[in-house]
């Protein structure tokens, strides 16, 4: 059975449990850890590591799986084999920048279009290329509104692309320890001049026809690593 060594990129909310996404270290891309149900979803059994703490982001993990299992909107799906995941390095060390580096986004396109959602039946004509992006914006808003259901929802604001290029973005923000800040701590403005932070962006299960783009991790830089943004 294959094994991976991933940066863990998020650990974010899904349908009652959890989706883990990363980028694997030896440079090859994104890879998303999914359980065996239909619709992937881990559960703690799943995301808690050898050590018996849960995986977070810059986490470094050695993760086994059955094999790949690729979904139109999402084709870096994986399976897991059910064996506990092995924590390698807690954050991740300078070691291993060179992967984030070389997977931040850096034009003004995220994930396959400029809004905050994609139609599920253009990836059923064409699949998805990817589903993840790794972005660092100058600034980021988060901030809480009531959803259309009537509940408190955290979410961002921020801007990608330079000029004319340059296209503004509102996603939900799906990272249960920012969700939680956000919605008790309400507005505030990060900036990459007082603190380096990247964000991942996860493209989410079809909601309706639709798939919905989210921000699954918000991940200030600790200062071994952050040098390098």
């Amino acid at each position: 059975m294959p094994q991976f060594g991933l940066i863990c990129l998020a650990n974010s909310r899904k349908l009652g449990g959890r989706c883990v996404a990363g980028l694997k270290l030896d440079g090859s891309g994104w890879l998303r850890p999914i359980g065996t149900l239909p619709n992937g979803t881990l559960y703690p059994p799943d995301y808690t590591l050898n050590d018996g703490t849960e995986v977070g982001p810059l986490d470094v993990i050695q993760i086994s799986f059955r094999g790949p299992r690729p979904a139109p909107h999402q084709p870096e799906n994986y399976v897991i084999d059910g064996t506990s995941w092995s924590l390698l390095a807690r954050p991740m060390s300078k070691n291993h920048v060179h992967v984030l580096q070389s997977a931040v986004l850096r034009g003004s396109e995220l994930l396959g279009g400029f809004s905050d959602r994609v139609p599920y039946d253009s990836f059923l004509k064409k699949q998805a290329a990817t589903s993840l992006a790794l972005i660092a914006p100058e600034t980021m808003d988060v901030y809480d509104q009531m959803s259309y259901r009537g509940r408190p929802q955290a979410r961002c604001r921020f801007f990608l692309g330079s000029g004319a290029n340059t296209y503004l973005y509102d996603l939900a923000i799906t990272d249960p320890e920012w969700e939680k800040a956000v919605i008790q701590q309400g507005f505030r403005t990060l900036r990459q001049t007082d603190a380096k932070f990247l964000v991942t962006i996860s493209l989410g299960e079809p909601f309706g026809l639709e798939c919905y783009k989210f921000a699954a991790a918000i991940m200030p830089l600790p200062n071994s690593i952050a040098s390098a943004f």
